[in-house]
């Protein structure tokens, strides 16, 4: 059964961790201290391993939430969005979509892929709220891009990134 947001929200903190269990091995890891955790179980070479996926999360600016006019982060908390919501990021991620459309494939699917063959990463960071949210991140797991393929992607934003920590403090 697949795990609801509501049913993740509910999940109240015991004596010792325990698993939510979703769906395509993904189960959420609930600490003694509260908090709520993605973890993945999945099989390599026939030996079974977990990966830590991270806190609950959104991808909406490669789903193109915002587009759309749906609220989240980006929308309500003021320092979130001065320090995310700039014209390089909105179009960096409008670039990506349109590349992933014309490969066949998810924008996300397509960005952690990118993020996976970066020499200095040993493992993307991904998150989501439930198991559809995950899915196409997890499908990265699957591509393997092209040095041709990696390098159109890169030219999509600018080099080096610039810096968004703190930008909110900088009045930007």
């Amino acid at each position: 059964m697949a795990l609801s947001d509501l049913k993740i929200r509910k999940a109240k903190q015991r004596d010792k961790p325990y698993k939510l269990y979703d769906s395509l091995g993904l189960f959420i890891l609930v600490k003694p201290n509260g908090s709520k955790l993605w973890r993945h179980k999945y099989k390599l070479d026939g030996k079974e391993h977990t990966s830590a996926l991270g806190k609950g999360g959104d991808y909406a600016a490669l789903t193109g939430k915002y587009q759309r006019g749906g609220e989240g982060r980006l929308s309500t908390d003021k320092r979130y969005a001065a320090r995310y919501v700039q014209a390089w990021m909105a179009e960096t991620a409008q670039a990506l979509s349109a590349l992933a459309r014309e490969w066949g494939t998810d924008p996300a699917t397509l960005a952690v892929a990118w993020a996976a063959k970066h020499p200095a990463v040993s493992a993307p960071i991904i998150s989501g709220r439930n198991a559809q949210q995950l899915e196409p991140s997890l499908k990265a797991l699957s591509v393997c891009l092209t040095a041709e393929q990696y390098k159109q992607i890169e030219a999509l934003s600018a080099r080096p990134a610039p810096a968004t920590d703190r930008l909110e403090e900088a009045g930007a």
